[in-house]
């Protein structure tokens, strides 16, 4: 069976998105057997690429957090002022138009030609991010015309899966109301997602947890102390701290000033629970605030570029906790057995996770952070001395959930063998 997978995010050069992806293709290459497998990576969400796609990357680069430039380097030339993929539904019909005609998408037309089925892992592409010109984020409006494509157009079996939905644009959100009644599968990673879904009636999404839970990261033979933490005395208790794509992303950033808030949350964490800090930099290096607040600190830190995410499990998950707004690097420390005290990201996700699991601590809005410095740091005494049997129980339940992401993988597999 041939399977178009649009979303190995791999190239994103985050750690979920590589993380994740490489958990994905993992569990598809263990349970689906008899696949034949395509992907289409998040390069092709920025631009045109020409119609005999991209070349292969380099999957090195990109698990060690790529190159600044790396858009530019290894991606096809961004759009215009004006998006070829649209974001408004009316538009459909036109583009799919210039699809046939051969003058857009050619690639993925014709990867979508030779599938027998197509999936898409969307992750957090279709969650809050309208620029000041009123664009909405690219890889969203990429992945929802790949969907309409995909299903409408070239009536291939078509499931999105892994994903939170939290645009915060009516116009997306019409679009979401109109494509994903006609999908055969809707997966979302929380029950937020599917709680929105329901009250704009689309009625036929499943909860089905995150794939990153589905890693084996205590049989990982990666997962190992970095090399950036050799002269880290580990035998000392420490806390992990973690930035958030709720302070900076491509569409928004927190009113109050980052460097001097992380500071004086520094201080007064260290004074409240006497614990070495290592920084978890989900910016990657790429956002100076942040930077300057570690190196005045100074603290250790791990990133992509000096520490890959089954590094990263090692770091977290001898911690004795970890207080971030970062979904993935919270699961990962869930897995692992640390507690995690959260605060906002791009959309409701966090918030979602915190309520799942069951949390000890309070969920923080982000925009809040330093006016509840005092309160965050007492709440990082409690959850350190509270019992956390519960929220094993969950994390374990939510191992199992996640597995059934695969489900839209083997299902059509004995359909057509059937």
């Amino acid at each position: 069976m041939k399977v178009l997978l649009i979303g190995d995010n791999i190239t994103a050069g985050n750690y979920g998105a590589v993380a994740t992806t490489e958990s994905l293709l993992d569990l598809i290459h263990k349970n689906a057997t008899n696949v034949e497998l395509k992907t289409i990576d998040f390069r092709y969400y920025l631009g045109t690429a020409p119609k005999e796609g991209l070349p292969p990357y380099d999957i090195d680069i990109y698990r060690r957090g790529g190159d600044p430039k790396w858009i530019l380097k290894d991606s096809p030339i961004p759009a215009s002022a004006k998006p070829i993929i649209q974001e408004c539904y009316d538009n459909y019909p036109g583009m799919v138009d210039k699809v046939l005609k051969g003058e857009i998408l050619q690639y993925e037309k014709k990867c979508i030609e030779e599938t027998d089925m197509v999936v898409i892992n969307a992750e957090g592409a279709i969650v809050n991010g309208t620029d000041s010109k009123g664009f909405y984020r690219p890889q969203g409006r990429y992945l929802l015309f790949m969907a309409y494509l995909s299903k409408v157009v070239f009536n291939k079996p078509c499931f999105i899966i892994n994903h939170s939905v939290d645009p915060q644009n009516l116009d997306i959100e019409f679009i979401v109301q109109n494509v994903y009644p006609k999908l055969d599968g809707v997966y979302v990673r929380e029950k937020f997602s599917l709680e929105y879904l329901k009250k704009i009636g689309v009625n036929n999404a499943k909860y089905v947890p995150d794939i990153l839970w589905t890693h084996d990261f205590d049989n990982d033979p990666e997962v190992k102390c970095p090399k950036c933490l050799e002269n880290f005395d580990f035998s000392k208790p420490y806390i992990c701290l973690g930035d958030s794509s709720g302070l900076k992303n491509a569409y928004n950033e927190v009113s109050w000033e980052v460097t001097s808030v992380y500071g004086a949350l520094i201080d007064k964490l260290k004074e409240t629970l006497g614990y070495n800090i290592i920084f978890v930099n989900g910016h990657n290096g790429y956002y100076a605030p942040v930077d300057a607040a570690i190196m005045l600190a100074e603290l250790p830190y791990v990133r992509l570029a000096n520490c890959s995410y089954h590094e990263l499990y090692y770091v977290l998950k001898n911690a004795k906790l970890f207080i971030s707004g970062r979904w993935h690097a919270s699961i990962m420390s869930l897995i692992g057995h640390t507690p995690v005290i959260l605060w906002g990201g791009d959309c409701f996700k966090t918030n979602a996770l915190h309520a799942e699991i069951g949390c000890k601590g309070r969920f923080y809005d982000v925009k809040t952070i330093p006016r509840n410095i005092y309160q965050m740091c007492e709440d990082a005494v409690k959850v350190l001395n509270t019992p956390h049997d519960d929220c094993w129980e969950k994390v374990e339940e939510m191992k199992k959930l996640s597995l059934k992401n695969v489900d839209v993988f083997m299902k059509n597999i004995e359909k057509k063998n059937l």
